[in-house]
């Protein structure tokens, strides 16, 4: 999966090129190449709607007893927003009065697709 999402990403840059004119493409030549590509682009991204849909993907919560080490490890390293600063902060985002949910695919049960925190409050923090 990680190849077709790297080479949808590698034909929408060729799309790009070839629509500002900076570079022919090598890889598809003739009069249609760009509508060639654009259509390789359009079914890519149906298989990639398909296999990723709602119904397909399985909502879990992520917890610091029950969850594998390596799926805890995935997230704390992906972590964009608020990066972890010490084992002592992952341990604080998966303790009392905090969840963690990740959504995995079923072709991919050990790889958190997408993960987000949740801080339970009695109030909105200021």
């Amino acid at each position: 999966i990680r190849d077709v999402i790297h080479f949808r990403k590698f034909i929408q840059q060729k799309e790009k090129h070839d629509e500002e004119g900076k570079q022919q493409s090598k890889d598809l030549t003739g009069p249609n190449h760009l509508i060639k590509l654009q259509t390789l682009e359009r079914n890519i991204k149906t298989i990639l709607t398909s296999l990723f849909r709602p119904g397909v993907l399985n909502l879990q919560r992520i917890t610091y007893q029950e969850t594998p080490a390596s799926i805890i490890e995935q997230i704390a390293f992906k972590e964009a927003v608020h990066p972890l600063q010490s084992l002592q902060d992952l341990r604080t985002r998966l303790g009392p009065g905090r969840r963690c949910f990740a959504f995995f695919h079923p072709a991919l049960p050990n790889k958190p697709l997408v993960f987000v925190h949740v801080a339970l409050l009695q109030e909105i923090p200021k």
